[in-house]
């Protein structure tokens, strides 16, 4: 009886994270354009609504709210 139990916890994580990996190799940022970082650089706008640019070092920096 604990052998099924495991394995439909298995299937369900494997679901779960298969459905949560599909939902993010979908979404694309959106640049906006009208706004630029400090060194001209595009403006994106993640999934949740903040702000980030990419700098000279490849990583993303948020911008604070106050600042839009």
């Amino acid at each position: 009886m604990k052998e099924v139990k495991k394995e439909v916890t298995t299937v369900k994580k494997q679901t779960t994270t298969a459905v949560a990996n599909a939902a993010n190799k979908d979404y694309k940022p959106t640049v906006d354009r009208t706004l630029k970082g400090p060194n001209s650089e595009v403006i994106y706008t993640s999934p949740r609504g903040g702000k980030y640019y990419i700098n000279k070092n490849g990583n993303k920096t948020y911008i604070k709210r106050e600042a839009e």
